[in-house]
């Protein structure tokens, strides 16, 4: 029997309520204290100089990180369904090359996380498999207070795979009015990237 996972609702906006699971908590307070990270995509980690958007005249880095571990059920279905929390930073220097970094909370911030399979071959070797899930999903973000701050989280529920084989998830987030300076075919627009660990898709022929 297939367990049900299910994310409590606020009862007045029937937005979803994170903080309430347990298991998501624990591991959002974890992120916060540095001691249950996820490896973050090299390639997206550094902090990058924006000229439009909430981010305008800033140097701005992101990070995004898993909050439980999921599987893949024998229809495809992804469970727990997958929920990130994704944080922000402003990172200023001084005159003598001192960095700070602020972590940015306002409403103003208009993200957006992306969900794409990968394929992982036996060499190791990780490609692009957009075709794998059914859709390419994006999760719009929740706000929830922790730790006296105003926090982003991204759920995925309703995630299938339609083929066997092995994978990965890769999860991304954007600010979506927000434009760096320089971008190369418009990739650096994401501000962290961040992949889950490997799943094997067996998927059960009926009939």
């Amino acid at each position: 029997m297939t367990r049900a996972y299910r994310i409590a609702m606020h009862s007045q906006t029937q937005r979803p309520s994170f903080l309430d699971d347990q298991e998501i908590a624990r591991t959002a307070r974890a992120v916060l204290a540095g001691t249950m990270l996820s490896a973050q995509d090299e390639e997206f980690a550094r902090p990058r100089l924006y000229v439009s958007g909430p981010y305008q005249g800033r140097y701005v880095r992101g990070e995004l990180h898993h909050l439980r571990q999921y599987s893949v059920t024998d229809s495809g279905e992804v469970l727990p369904p997958p929920v990130l929390m994704g944080r922000v930073f402003d990172v200023s220097t001084d005159d003598q090359g001192r960095k700070t970094e602020t972590e940015l909370t306002g409403e103003g911030l208009d993200l957006l996380c992306l969900t794409e399979a990968y394929t992982i071959a036996e060499d190791g070797t990780v490609t692009s498999a957009s075709s794998s899930l059914r859709d390419v999903l994006t999760s719009p973000v929740y706000r929830e207070v922790l730790g006296g701050q105003t926090r982003f989280f991204f759920h995925f529920p309703n995630l299938f795979f339609k083929k066997d084989g092995f994978y990965c998830l890769k999860h991304s987030i954007f600010e979506q009015s927000s434009l760096p300076e320089n971008p190369a075919g418009g990739q650096y627009v994401v501000q962290a990237k961040c992949a889950g660990r490997p799943l094997h898709v067996a998927l059960q022929r009926r009939g």
